[in-house]
């Protein structure tokens, strides 16, 4: 976040700066789909969903993947989350606990590390070669394998 401030500041100051840092787009939300939003919040559309998301949008997003992977998908297998971190804190939530090790690629978005904690497990670095563009390879997660990942 320290870099998002920066990047913030030098471009207001003029300097021609590409933001990498925050995972937010340059651009403004595309005019239909804050129409949709708008429109969503007029027909009333503002109490909570399903826990695992609309049912109309998971069977969408089943229908998108059948065309993609040429295959069947149940939208019962299907959760929608509100951003990767929300998937990823139910995943961890889900799947670990005290004493469990969480192999996590570095470099790592900041979050990652206190999502794994905060389940009172213990994250593990695995940091990918140079030559590889840090890209964590399948023989990088298995050297940091212990009987507690």
């Amino acid at each position: 976040m320290v870099v998002a401030t920066l990047a913030r500041r030098l471009s207001s100051e003029g300097r021609d700066i590409v933001n990498l840092s925050a995972g937010e787009p340059d651009f403004d939300t595309p005019e239909f789909i804050s129409q949709a939003g708008i429109q969503g919040i007029l027909d009333g559309g503002t109490r909570y969903t399903p826990v695992a998301g609309l049912p109309e949008l998971r069977q969408a997003i089943a229908r998108s993947l059948e065309r993609e992977h040429d295959r069947e998908v149940d939208p019962a297998g299907i959760v929608v989350a509100c951003g990767a971190k929300n998937a990823l804190f139910n995943a961890i939530f889900s799947l670990f606990g005290p004493g469990d090790e969480v192999l996590i690629a570095s470099p790592y978005w900041t979050s990652y590390p206190e999502l794994v904690r905060i389940a009172r497990a213990e994250p593990i670095y695995v940091r990918g070669a140079e030559e590889y563009g840090f890209r964590v390879a399948p023989a990088d997660l298995d050297a940091a394998v212990t009987e507690r990942t």
